[in-house]
């Protein structure tokens, strides 16, 4: 199976003075005020552990405020399998 390590999910927020109300979270979670940044992070994600959740709150925003959301992680192999050969 695929496994994953230090998943990091960065979701722009529209600009506030205060940090999200973090409800529910599988994981980690950091608010960022200088990009005004919600960053979910999660340790691993592997075959037992394939979901999780997030829920937060803000003041009504324009959903496009929301995207494009960031991921970032790293992983042992390849998820294709591909391989680099010399030629």
């Amino acid at each position: 199976m695929f496994d994953l390590q230090n998943v990091v999910i960065s979701i722009p927020l529209p600009a506030t003075r205060e940090a999200p109300n973090v409800l529910q979270i599988d994981g980690e979670w950091r608010y960022n005020s200088r990009s005004s940044t919600l960053e979910w992070s999660i340790l691993l994600i592997e075959n037992t552990n394939r979901s999780g959740s997030m829920e937060f709150v803000l003041p009504p925003a324009d959903p496009s405020a929301f995207f494009p959301i960031n991921i970032s992680f790293n992983a042992a192999k390849t998820f294709s399998d591909a391989k680099v050969r010399l030629v």
